[in-house]
Formats: structure tokens, C-alpha cells, sequence
């Protein structure tokens, strides 16, 4: 089965604050993407129009940012909830689930960076590299990665940039299932 339920990139978040930097549609010649300040921001997997990583057999997130970006980046994973639940005692006044963990959490502990040993991330660009599974953004060209993982069991995902500076970034994501009961 294809999960691909949109045809529209990702929003990102700023880790700093929680606010979303909303993905801007190519127009008239302009490049399509986030445009993103030197900070960190997360691009959260399983939110917004993005498929959840534990209901795919295989997931992957594209990358791309222009040649002024610089910095590192990461997919960390979490088995935790977003939300404590619908239970009375877990929401906010507005009957609204309280936070758990956010996407944008920057805790240590709450969110993992996965960067397996033997970790292949392949990076376009000259002047970005990848050592294992995280990619640097070398500032002086565009590049690009793509981050794919197969049988992933975490609750969520994200891709996590820490910039300086910052500039055009785009994320798109994309899913795979084989078939079969994965109950």
C-alpha cells in the first residue's frame, strides 16, 4: 500500500519557541520550501500531512535546502505521547489534551537521534557530507538527502536541523507498506 496523503512538504518547527514555519508553494519562478532562520527546527513524521512511521513498512524523508544553509541534521525518534490522553484529568481547560511530549521538546532523553554504525544517508551537493546518519549542510552549494528506514517501531519521528545560518529548506516524506497484517 502507497501512503502518500498529500502532495504538500512539511511544515517546520522552531525548537526554541513551538512556532511553525509554514511550508510556502513554488509561484511564479519563487523555490518552494521553509524559509528557516539560524536556530533549530524540527520537521515532526507522523503530524500534519505526514505519514506515521510505525504504520509503514518502509519510510522516507526527503530533504532539500539551498546553498546558504548551514548546519547538522538528525532523525531522532520517541516511543512517548504527544498528548496524555483524553482522560479529564489529562486535558487542559479547554478539554483539549495536555502536552507529553512535544514535537519541538528538546529534553535530553525524550527524543533519540538514530545513527546507526553502519548508517548509508546519500547526500548531494558539493560541500554537504554525511558521516553515518547525520548530514552537515555545508553552506556553499544546495544539497539534498534522503533518510530511509525500514521496520521502524518507535510512536514518532522527526528530522531535527540545528542552522547557522539558515535559509530555503524543503521536507517531504513518503511511505510504504508491503502488504500483510501488521496488527
Amino acid at each position: 500500500m502507497d501512503y502518500s496523503p498529500s502532495k504538500i512538504d512539511l511544515d517546520a518547527i522552531k525548537t526554541s519557541d513551538g512556532s511553525v514555519v509554514k511550508y510556502a508553494q513554488s509561484t511564479g519562478g519563487t523555490a518552494a520550501g521553509c524559509t528557516l532562520g539560524a536556530s533549530t527546527y524540527v520537521f515532526p513524521l507522523g503530524e500534519q500531512r505526514s505519514v506515521l512511521p510505525g504504520q509503514t513498512t518502509i519510510v522516507e524523508a526527503q530533504l532539500y535546502w539551498a546553498a546558504a544553509v548551514t548546519g547538522t541534521i538528525t532523525f531522532e525518534v520517541t516511543n512517548f505521547p504527544a498528548t496524555l490522553g483524553m482522560r479529564p484529568s489529562s486535558q487542559n481547560s479547554g478539554g483539549t489534551p495536555a502536552w507529553d511530549v512535544k514535537d519541538w521538546d528538546v529534553t535530553t532523553g525524550l527524543w533519540i537521534p538514530l545513527n546507526p554504525t553502519n548508517a548509508y544517508v546519500p547526500v548531494v551537493g558539493s560541500g554537504n557530507s554525511a558521516a553515518g546518519a547525520i548530514v552537515t549542510a555545508g553552506g556553499t552549494n544546495a544539497g539534498g538527502c534522503v533518510f530511509t528506514v525500514a521496520m521502524l517501531g518507535s510512536r514518532r519521528a522527526r528530522i531535527k536541523l540545528v542552522l547557522s545560518p539558515g535559509g530555503l529548506v524543503r521536507c517531504a516524506i513518503h511511505g510504504k507498506d508491503g502488504g500483510g497484517d501488521r496488527t
